[in-house]
């Protein structure tokens, strides 16, 4: 039994301008899906262009968004710790800024929760170059 109420959906983003609005739109509506209680955090990763200006702005018309801004850009390691300290919620989640993922799967990682205190997904037919498929261990060639 899920004894989790609340979520927290956070997003690394370096120099996403063209996609942090749709990101924001897919995590929120993700998090409806399995719970009223939930926050979507931007971390942008010391952008160069209007990332962290759209993403302010998507703060400020929806209570649920925050933003978390690096001053210069430190990496995605970096990034994803101030995700996980920034986060307020029961659960977290997070997934990358590009789109690449569908958010909307938390559905079937949220009924897992009461059994396991780590869900972890990942791409089963990753669509990668040689050298980046050789270098993940889950989908060895």
């Amino acid at each position: 039994m899920n004894r989790y109420n609340s979520l927290t959906i956070f997003f690394p983003c370096y120099n996403e301008q063209d996609n942090v609005e749709q990101a924001t739109a897919a995590a929120i509506k993700a998090a409806q899906l399995v719970t009223s209680d939930y926050e979507v955090i931007i971390v942008d990763d010391g952008s160069d262009d209007r990332t962290g200006e759209i993403a302010d702005r998507l703060a400020l018309e929806d209570k649920h968004v925050r933003v978390i801004h690096h001053p210069k850009n430190r990496g995605y390691r970096v990034a994803l710790i101030s995700g996980f300290r920034g986060a307020n919620k029961d659960v977290i989640f997070y997934t990358d800024g590009d789109l690449q993922f569908d958010v909307s799967e938390i559905v079937k990682l949220w009924s897992l929760l009461g059994s396991y205190d780590v869900i972890t997904g990942y791409r089963i037919n990753r669509q990668d170059s040689f050298i980046r498929k050789w270098n993940c261990p889950f989908n060895k060639p």
